[in-house]
């Protein structure tokens, strides 16, 4: 019964989809996450000192992410959406195997690296599978589920972070620390290698694909869905829709251009100067950054296919603005006074909760969604996978550049880039992003 639904209408069950979300969103999750609770331990194994060496600790999985979700969407319209997954299930599991066993830095560099192209095809291919074999009344909550299992995934991570920290206390010999993180940093097989399985044994092949790719579509054509018949070519057939590519690269500065990488991956570092130098105690406070970041998500999943897209989008990226320029008027405040005032950890505290707020009821659950929805069918594929592939680049661009700005302009002016980010993005997203809830990928067919 259940494989006659699917052959009349290309939705797969809603229980299998949340599972290819969820495990997808655990492996990117975590495997970024692990760096924050890790980065102290790597860096005093290697004997890394300064900014450049932690900075190349967590750029290095970014870059290999950046050219996995460029090739990965290539190798999905050719190869289908089940190989690619389970091939990027398989190159994460290597990846992360030879960095957690790494004998040097720059071996446990190229590591990250070759994890991070699994974790690119991973962030192509599961929001795409889903968006294209779910149903659509549901294809809202199930999209969101990719972004909760990534603030999942984290929290995983800052706890494996903080329960070493009494394995493993500050004073522990080098060989324990080198064990602590190892075993923080493998823990990410876990999950690539139980989606690998569920993509190859459980998973049915993309409708969408089987159409676009012809041969085995006639029998789909039976049952009235008719063939998708491709006009662009690749990416460069984006530019015939320039309103929907800049809305992308605009959903992708929103994601990755407004802070939010500086709160997952230096969230010790930002967390020190606001609050304590205690490494147990930064530790503590980062999982409650992170499960407060996972409680935000699951707001935004009780009110995506209710409230709609729209309206998420804007009142979170309105909020990200305001926060980072909250948060950056605090550190501006406390720096010009002699001592530290006692208003600067409340205020900084609930600045960045309205921050994880607003972040993850909008652009961080949302963009998952709304990349696969805003472009025509006839482009869907490559317009997702190059503003995929872009969000990556703007991580880098974000990762690389803060400990430089925080060194240089302070933390206050770091955080008033990030509000100003926010507010140009909200502004245009405010003139230029229509409602997509009910639609399916050609929701954008009348912007032209």
């Amino acid at each position: 019964m259940d494989n006659e639904y699917f052959l009349s209408s290309g939705v797969v069950s809603s229980s299998k989809l949340a599972l290819v979300n969820i495990l997808g969103g655990w492996i990117f999750g975590y495997n970024t996450g692990v760096v924050s609770p890790g980065l102290d331990l790597v860096t005093l194994e290697y004997g890394i000192t300064g900014s450049l060496g932690k900075t190349f600790i967590t750029m290095s999985m970014l870059i290999g992410a950046a050219f996995g979700s460029l090739f990965g969407g290539a190798l999905c319209n050719k190869f289908g959406r089940k190989i690619v997954m389970a091939l990027g299930c398989v190159i994460v599991t290597v990846g992360v195997l030879c960095s957690c066993f790494s004998p040097t830095y720059w071996v446990f560099l190229l590591a990250r690296g070759l994890m991070g192209i699994g974790v690119g095809f991973v962030g192509v291919v599961c929001p795409m599978y889903v968006s294209e074999t779910a149903d659509k009344d549901r294809a809202g909550f199930l999209g969101t589920l990719f972004q909760l299992s990534i603030t999942v995934g984290i929290v995983l991570a800052y706890l494996m972070g903080y329960i070493f920290c009494f394995v493993f206390p500050e004073q522990a010999n080098i060989p324990q620390q080198s064990l602590a993180w190892r075993i923080m940093f493998g823990a990410g097989v876990i999950p690539s290698i139980s989606l690998a399985i569920i993509a190859i044994v459980v998973l049915p092949e993309s409708t969408h694909w089987l159409r676009s790719a012809g041969g085995e579509s006639k029998p789909l054509t039976d049952h009235s869905i008719d063939p998708i018949k491709p006009k662009g070519k690749g990416i460069l057939g984006l530019f015939s829709y320039p309103k929907q590519l800049i809305l992308g690269i605009m959903l992708a500065a929103c994601l990755q251009l407004t802070g939010i990488n500086v709160i997952m991956y230096y969230g010790p570092e930002v967390l020190k100067d606001a609050f304590s130098q205690e490494r147990e105690y930064v530790q503590l406070l980062n999982v409650g950054v992170g499960a407060w970041n996972a409680f935000a998500t699951l707001i935004a999943i009780g009110l995506v296919d209710k409230a709609g897209r729209r309206p998420l989008m804007l009142l979170g990226s309105l909020g990200v603005a305001v926060a980072s320029i909250c948060v950056g008027l605090a550190f501006f405040l406390s720096s010009e006074m002699d001592e530290s005032p006692g208003w600067k950890t409340p205020v900084v505290a609930a600045s960045l909760a309205l921050y994880l707020l607003g972040f993850e009821t909008g652009p961080g659950c949302l963009f998952w969604v709304l990349v696969n929805e805003i472009f025509p069918d006839e482009v869907s594929d490559a317009g997702s996978t190059f503003v995929n592939a872009l969000q990556w680049v703007f991580n880098i661009m974000a990762t690389s550049t803060f400990l430089v700005f925080q060194e240089n302009i302070g933390a206050a002016g770091t955080f008033w880039i990030y509000g100003g980010v926010g507010i140009v993005v909200t502004l245009y997203l405010f003139f230029s992003l229509t409602e997509t809830k009910q639609s399916s990928n050609s929701m954008y067919d009348d912007i032209n």
